[in-house]
């Protein structure tokens, strides 16, 4: 386990990947810190141009508002129904044909805008691969509209919950 009161070795914010973008990206490893581990999913960090605001005086740490009460299931039963509202709209259009389309996925992207109007995607130890692993549940025997059908949020992967092949 690393010592916590090491520095932090030269070098390490260039190999963090994608870190200085707009989006920033999360810090997930809190082995050298088990209690922060016990609480936290995760830490993001953002480029200070991001935050053009900051100066002494001002909090330079902010929690994430949960926005009110809610529950995880909330969220799972949006993806569903986002995902249901799709099946509908194309079980019965010909857009495979049109096309020509060998293939016909669904991707349900997870994006920032999501986030802004929607119930948050985790919740403390319920996250993206539990959210995946129930709409896959809800899915079977759906109808064979589309070949396969996606989650993906940018800041995770993606994720197969359905397959008709």
């Amino acid at each position: 386990m690393p010592d916590p009161s090491m520095d932090i070795p030269k070098g390490f914010w260039e190999s963090m990947r994608n870190w200085e973008t707009a989006q920033g990206a999360p810090v997930r490893d809190f082995a050298a810190f088990p209690t922060l581990g016990k609480y936290l999913d995760d830490v993001w960090i953002f480029p200070r141009e991001r935050l053009p605001y900051l100066h002494p005086g001002l909090p330079w740490v902010w929690f994430e508002e949960s926005g009110g009460e809610y529950t995880t299931d909330w969220m799972v039963q949006a993806a569903i129904e986002r995902i249901q509202a799709k099946i509908a709209k194309y079980e019965n259009d010909d857009t495979r044909i049109r096309h020509s389309l060998g293939e016909f996925d669904l991707v349900c992207f997870y994006c920032d805008e999501a986030v802004l109007y929607n119930t948050p995607p985790h919740s403390v130890g319920f996250g993206f691969p539990e959210t995946a692993a129930n709409v896959e549940r809800a899915l079977r025997g759906a109808p064979k509209v589309f070949d396969r059908i996606y989650l993906f949020d940018p800041y995770v992967g993606a994720v197969q919950v359905y397959s008709a092949i």
